[in-house]
């Protein structure tokens, strides 16, 4: 496992440091495709002929989206765009997507979390598996609720209903959206505390919009996380990112009912069973879907409850990841790249 390439480097084309770090491995295994460390594990494989594997996860993180879209509206690379498109956005999907798949073509094998039957088209159906999240649902639990060490370390009162929210503090995470409907709930006389978890460029802006309703604790530990989120009445994510779908996950063990947007996590709910999938785009709307389920404690139980029992029916542990998908993929490559490099 490598130390995470400082983000301000994810479009480079190659990374000296990281390429010395792969020699001696037998496989290697990249997550995302458009990331300096992947095009630097493709160029190890050819170097030192190991097994390459790719997991695809979803878009890019905030940093990388905003610097594939400066590269996009100036039109490079070049090699990204076709035809006579002059859309930004669209240049910038093909630049994503494209990348992810011309990086998948040169990997022995490739896991991804969503069915993506023209993915396994693409590069072949006998070197294309999925990967599922995991969760710790040992530490994910609802028995970490505490409300009093929420009080003694946040300030917010046992009695008061406390809204949670995960991920990057970044303009395309849609944090403001709920930081928004936090000060429509406090100005109608709804108060509810919120607490954002996570860092990011648009603090300073949520800390203005929620005033003294919201709390900032910035990046935290998964034990620190777990006992947030039990603690929490309802778990909150705005973003169409599949980025934060960890956190919903693992809100979902905590047995609290969550209020997602349509994107990366939406498949993990059920709504109205669980959840709420939240199509609005208003923080009015938003703010009244959580006035609802704050005053409903009998509704919020019973999806809580409903929440747990799915992550226990449905998602498996890390240790069954690694076992049952990633393990298998592994050595499935390996074994490609042996008989690959004894035909050369």
């Amino acid at each position: 496992m490598l130390d995470r390439v400082r983000a301000g480097r994810a479009l480079g084309w190659l990374h000296p440091r990281v390429l010395l770090q792969l020699s001696g491995c037998d496989v290697l295994h990249t997550a995302g495709s458009c990331a300096a460390a992947a095009r630097t594990a493709a160029f190890a494989r050819t170097l030192w002929r190991v097994a390459l594997v790719a997991s695809l996860h979803g878009p890019l993180d905030a940093t990388t989206q905003r610097k594939a879209a400066r590269w996009m509206a100036t039109g490079r690379p070049r090699a990204a765009t076709t035809g006579n498109e002059r859309d930004a956005h669209r240049r910038k999907e093909n630049f994503r997507y494209g990348s992810g798949h011309a990086h998948a073509r040169r990997c022995d094998w490739v896991l991804s979390e969503h069915d993506d039957t023209g993915l396994a088209e693409l590069i072949g159906h006998g070197r294309c598996s999925s990967l599922r999240r995991g969760l710790d649902r040992a530490q994910f639990h609802p028995r970490m609720r505490d409300r009093v060490r929420l009080r003694r370390q946040l300030g917010i009162p046992v009695t008061a209903p406390v809204i949670c929210c995960a991920g990057p503090l970044e303009p395309g995470a849609r944090a403001d959206l709920l930081a928004r409907a936090v000060r429509e709930l406090a100005d109608a006389g709804n108060p509810a505390h919120v607490i954002f978890i996570g860092s990011g460029q648009i603090y300073e802006e949520l800390a203005r919009e929620v005033r003294e309703w919201g709390h900032f604790p910035g990046n935290v530990a998964q034990d620190t996380l777990a006992w947030l989120l039990a603690s929490s009445d309802l778990y909150a994510q705005p973003s169409h990112s599949g980025a934060p779908a960890n956190a919903v996950l693992e809100a979902m063990g905590c047995g609290i009912p969550v209020l997602v947007a349509p994107g990366g996590a939406q498949h993990h709910i059920r709504h109205g069973v669980d959840g709420l999938l939240m199509h609005a785009d208003s923080s009015g709307e938003w703010a009244h879907a959580i006035t609802r389920l704050l005053a409903d404690i009998d509704t919020r139980l019973v999806m809580g409850r409903a929440a747990r029992a799915a992550i226990e029916r449905h998602v498996p542990t890390w240790r069954e990841v690694l076992e049952q998908d990633l393990l298998p993929a592994w050595y499935a490559a390996a074994q490609r790249a042996l008989v690959s490099n004894v035909m050369v």
